[in-house]
């Protein structure tokens, strides 16, 4: 038995790792599409859990903010309303990349990796764009309009040819841009409004034998409205798209 468990461990060990998660996800998809799968929200359960919370004080304070809640972790910023920190949430998972770049964001910021590095630069944008009297907070055209130069300032990356961290400069610059543009074309002026027009939308379009999947619908909406943002794939030195 242990030499059986060695072999296909050794077997597996040997399979490239994008392709064992590549076929991991196609298997998924082939099941999902033959059969209803049991995923769902179930609301009874989540009240009768919630009520029997221990420390409900505990958990009140984690979800006092939206933005901790999301990740655990407070943004230094301010908002208006709970729409705007949402806004910021959209914004800052679309940043939420550049795991590959750990090792030189270690380095670079003295300990910090991707999501901390992202955090705080999206914590800086976003205030600077609130302090701006002459455009809505987080505004399309102004995200669609920030150089590589500002985002290079905003996230304290290096932005220089050569520069080991100028390709994740460039990427979020690229992201930041397209969500701009991407508001815009949708007819909104700022990514709260987008985002709120998104949710109403959905809960509109349901009706007496659908219920509402606000959370569905929006991803998909994302999906469409940033086809580069969420394209969740890259390109390997030898040419491998993962």
């Amino acid at each position: 038995r242990t030499a059986t468990n060695s072999k296909t461990i050794s077997f597996i060990m040997s399979i490239p790792l994008y392709d064992i998660a590549r076929n991991s996800c196609q298997e998924w998809v082939m099941t999902s599409s033959q059969q209803q799968l049991p995923t769902r929200i179930d609301a009874v359960a989540i009240d009768e859990y919630a009520r029997n919370v221990v420390d409900v004080d505990t958990v009140r304070t984690l979800g006092s903010s939206l933005a901790q809640d999301a990740n655990c972790t407070r943004v230094d910023a301010g908002f208006a309303s709970v729409e705007a920190e949402a806004a910021l949430i959209v914004l800052l998972h679309a940043l939420d990349f550049g795991g590959g770049w750990r090792l030189a964001l270690h380095a670079h910021t003295g300990g910090k990796g991707a999501f901390l590095t992202v955090k705080a630069g999206v914590e800086k944008l976003y205030n600077i764009s609130a302090s701006d009297s002459d455009t809505l907070t987080l505004s399309a055209e102004w995200l669609e309009t920030r150089t590589l130069e500002d985002i290079g300032e905003y996230f304290s990356l290096p932005t220089n040819k050569g520069k080991e961290l100028r390709p994740f400069a460039i990427q979020l610059t690229k992201v930041i841009n397209e969500v701009g543009a991407g508001v815009k074309k949708a007819g909104a002026s700022t990514v709260e409004e987008w985002l709120v027009a998104r949710l109403r939308e959905s809960n509109n379009s349901s009706s007496d034998n659908k219920e509402p999947t606000p959370a569905g619908d929006l991803v998909h909406a994302l999906v469409h409205t940033f086809p580069f943002t969420f394209n969740d794939v890259h390109k390997l030195e030898d040419g491998t798209v993962v």
